[in-house]
């Protein structure tokens, strides 16, 4: 009889060791807190952004969304217009995003609203309360949203950062790493890269999406 408990108990000893085990290492997931990682909907990656996402500065073809397409698992639609601030932004949201299948929307925004504006702050509360106002409306329809940090100001990246951990969002810490205080990397006009930054640019982009997207569903 003691033998056939212990038969019995064993495997139960052993559920109990192995199952908190596993439960632990799902839940320190890297990406188990990302909005809508694993219960999305769209088939599109689409690169949302300024004059830095249209590929300002360099030749047609180089610009960042262009170098991911054909490396990621996803179609990547460049939603970039030059110029574009958070404000004029949003107000493409639908249009733009929305409306195209998102699975995965890069967002690389918030630098023309600094420099139209000096760095006022009132500006970068309207910037946040825009941005915040983009991932509401993009996780809504079912995508994840990654957020793309240029590195405007030390703030502005505490800002971004704290954005992405509240919502449920990747983040990628200074998109352009290595290109803007690098003169082989930038363009003529001192404000965009070139050809090479891009390709940097996307290298940067990369190191950190390429994980999540691989691991996601």
């Amino acid at each position: 009889m003691g033998k056939v408990i212990r038969g019995l108990l064993l495997p139960f000893l052993i559920l109990l060791i192995v199952l908190p085990v596993f439960l632990f290492s799902c839940s320190t997931s890297p990406y188990a807190n990302l909005t809508n990682f694993s219960s999305g909907r769209g088939a599109n990656l689409i690169c949302f952004g300024d004059s830095l996402t249209a590929g300002e500065g360099a030749q047609p073809g180089t610009a960042y969304p262009d170098l991911l397409s054909g490396n990621v698992k996803f179609p990547v639609i460049n939603a970039g217009v030059s110029g574009d601030t958070t404000r004029s932004a949003l107000a493409r949201l639908d249009r733009d995003i929305i409306d195209k299948n998102p699975r995965v929307v890069i967002i690389e925004l918030g630098a023309n609203d600094y420099l139209q504006s000096a760095g006022a702050a009132q500006t970068e509360d309207a910037a946040f309360d825009n941005l915040k106002q983009m991932v509401i409306d993009i996780q809504s329809a079912g995508a994840l949203v990654v957020i793309a940090d240029v590195f405007i100001t030390a703030d502005w990246s505490v800002r971004y950062k704290q954005l992405a951990k509240a919502y449920g969002c990747l983040y990628i810490p200074d998109a352009l790493a290595g290109v803007m205080n690098d003169p082989a990397m930038m363009s003529d006009d001192g404000l965009h890269p070139n050809s090479f930054g891009y390709a940097k640019m996307a290298g940067n982009i990369m190191n950190v999406l390429q994980p999540m997207l691989k691991a996601m569903p």
